[in-house]
């Protein structure tokens, strides 16, 4: 048997801790337990899919931290002497606490080149650790790569790979030993057309990108924006991209995505073959920006399990999209469903009711009251 496909999960703004991607790996689990293709098991994709988590928030918090210990030396120094401009970004620092200064302070630090390029090499390092770990083939089957990149976190996985793609970043004999295996008609030639770097658009593809909540249009660091990179599908020789497909998932009422929107009609050219927009407006939580609450929807999760989990065919993925056309999957969760909390309510005062009919004490009251009108 074949090892499981790979999916790299890249975390957004906030305060994310090893092993932050437990929760959405919680949701995809309990989703593929809801399909029959999949075995009745604790951890149905156990054999489907290995979730990679890729985590950078530790880096901004040592940036921060050593601002904070910047700042907390200036509040020192006579205010006279500390230029207009500066005194504005110090007392902004301060006015950045708890959750405002995680979600602000995490953009505002990406946008620093140093800062970037940090996280940057750590996201990179990672995915081409796992891929020279693990292969491109397993058992003579390929081995699927799959990343998903969530609110700053598609910036980061937009960057990574336009880098990835463009810079000879690593280079592996290895690794290009394998390109050889997978594509022999090409051979040598495949990889001297492309240069060196075995993870350029032509010798490396994923198999699928994933942005939920797309902002790399907004943030992204690189030469070229998201429009015109090569974290796109591959089309030719000619048109190379980092990917086989490519999914842009959005929800109708998230702020974070809206600001300056990632649009696939105007991306690449108009060139928008294997691209997908996904589009959701489900609610069972106030926190619709999470990336759980994305994960749940049966739109989100087919197209992540259609290319990584080989159990799921075509036919559960026509199940997936029915269980949202059908209304099988609510638009309104159980806190958020105004008639199922009227009829919640029913049946609570129902409830009482019947409580109340079969308490012994109006019984008596209502024998009593007989026994008043006899009188």
């Amino acid at each position: 048997m074949a090892r499981p496909n790979v999916l790299f999960l890249v975390h957004g703004v906030g305060e994310h801790r090893g092993g932050w991607s437990q929760l959405p790996k919680t949701t995809l689990r309990e989703a593929a337990a809801s399909y029959e293709c999949f075995p009745s098991t604790p951890d149905p994709l156990e054999q489907e899919i290995e979730f990679i988590e890729i985590r950078y928030d530790d880096i901004f918090d040592l940036v921060l931290e050593r601002f904070q210990n910047l700042t907390n030396q200036f509040k020192r120094v006579d205010p006279g002497l500390i230029p207009a401009q500066l005194q504005g970004i110090l007392d902004t620092l301060n006015d950045l606490d708890g959750v405002g200064a995680r979600y602000a302070g995490d953009v505002l630090l990406y946008r620093l080149k140093l800062v970037s390029t940090t996280v940057l090499l750590r996201v990179m390092k990672r995915i081409t650790e796992t891929v020279a770990r693990i292969g491109l083939v397993d058992a003579g089957q390929p081995v699927k790569y799959g990343i998903l990149g969530h609110s700053l976190g598609t910036t980061v996985v937009h960057d990574a790979l336009h880098l990835l793609a463009t810079q000879p970043v690593i280079s592996s004999e290895a690794m290009l030993a394998e390109l050889r295996t997978v594509l022999p008609e090409l051979a040598d030639d495949y990889v001297q057309d492309f240069g060196a770097n075995p993870f350029s658009a032509g010798n490396f593809q994923f198999e699928a990108i994933y942005m939920v909540s797309n902002t790399s249009r907004l943030l992204h660091t690189t030469d070229k924006g998201p429009y015109e990179s090569l974290v796109r599908p591959y089309r030719s020789v000619a048109s190379p991209g980092a990917c086989a497909s490519f999914y842009n998932i959005d929800h109708r009422w998230d702020p974070v995505s809206k600001v300056k929107p990632f649009r696939l009609a105007d991306a690449w050219g108009g060139d928008t073959s294997d691209a997908t927009q996904i589009d959701v407006e489900h609610v069972y939580q106030v926190n619709i920006h999470a990336l759980d609450h994305y994960l749940m929807n049966p739109k989100v999760h087919a197209a992540i399990f259609g290319h990584l989990a080989g159990s799921f065919d075509p036919d559960d993925w026509d199940e997936a999209e029915e269980r949202v056309t059908s209304g099988t999957f609510k638009r309104w969760g159980p806190d958020f469903d105004l008639e199922a909390k009227k009829q919640e309510l029913r049946n609570k005062l129902q409830a009482k009711v019947d409580a109340a009919l079969g308490d012994s004490r109006i019984e008596k009251l209502r024998e009593l009251l007989a026994q008043v009108k006899a009188l």
